[in-house]
């Protein structure tokens, strides 16, 4: 079982985070949380070109992997901690990461949003299984 970590570290974690970013990049949260988002969005896009595009390999083993710890840190930060970087850095609360950018669009509720976060994570993992079971 996965311990999750406490509101009190997580706002640390964050206001580290800000802090490295104001001291390496600029003080302007909104252009720094453009970098995270940016940050984020290459992650999301390299794992998914991996799981899809590479054969069984070397490369997709490497990316289940990072695929997975990407999970744990989900579970033990009670969500993204890069989803909560960018809220934090923009100053919102209705951002839910990369993945969503429709959700004003189509009015989801945060329920709807975790339930389409959880059956994406079921689709991804028969994906890989398939992908093992038929290589």
């Amino acid at each position: 079982m996965i311990h999750p970590c406490s509101k009190e570290n997580i706002k640390y974690i964050i206001c580290y985070a800000e802090t490295i970013l104001k001291h390496y990049i600029t003080n302007n949260n909104k252009v720094n949380g453009f970098f995270v988002f940016l940050f984020h969005l290459f992650i999301q896009i390299s794992s998914g070109y991996f799981l899809l595009a590479c054969g069984v390999g070397f490369s997709f083993y490497a990316t289940i992997l990072v695929w997975c710890g990407i999970l744990f840190s989900n579970l033990y930060f009670r969500g993204c901690i890069l989803t909560k970087i960018e809220r934090h850095l923009w100053d919102t609360t209705d951002w839910y990461g990369p993945y969503f950018f429709y959700c004003e669009m189509f009015h989801l509720t945060p329920s709807i949003i975790h339930n389409l976060f959880v059956a994406k994570i079921v689709l991804i993992s028969i994906f890989i299984c398939f992908k093992l079971w038929f290589r």
